[in-house]
């Protein structure tokens, strides 16, 4: 009796073990990442939205060099669809970019600020009208 009792409580801590083990471990060395840490979720080209494969078509390599998206700037655009922008926004913001020649990262962030892009038109000079019709124009021939 003594044995069998002793071989069911050795079976029941070699079965228990791993989850012991793992409760044990100190954060940071489990499966997941550390907390805090927050990678920018890369996105593989099948998952690129298509309106943002369009809109990288649409203007020519050259152009996103100047804007300092130089690699993959589909998946900079849908990142930046994710994080909310519309798509109006982001073609307002993109020609906005090109034409004062500023890094489109530069535009992003005042306007994740707060700006209006009244606001963002005054300080660069630029007519925001005419950038929101052409930015409506060009939506208009993505979206057809």
């Amino acid at each position: 009796m003594r044995r069998s009792l002793a071989f069911a409580a050795a079976a029941c801590l070699l079965l228990l073990a791993p989850a012991f083990a793992r409760a044990q471990m100190p954060f940071g060395l489990g499966d997941g990442e550390s907390w805090g840490e927050e990678k920018p979720r890369e996105i593989p080209r099948h998952d690129v939205l298509p309106f943002a494969a369009a809109l990288e078509t649409s203007f020519s390599s050259s152009t996103w060099v100047d804007l300092k998206i130089s690699t993959r700037p589909a998946a900079e655009l849908t990142r930046l669809l994710y994080r909310g922008f519309y798509r109006q926004e982001l073609l307002q913001m993109v020609l906005l970019a090109v034409e004062v020649k500023v890094p489109l990262d530069e535009v992003v962030r005042r306007r994740e600020k707060g700006a209006t892009f009244r606001a963002l038109a005054s300080d660069y000079k630029v007519d925001g009208d005419a950038l929101y019709r052409e930015a409506a124009g060009r939506r208009d021939k993505i979206d057809a």
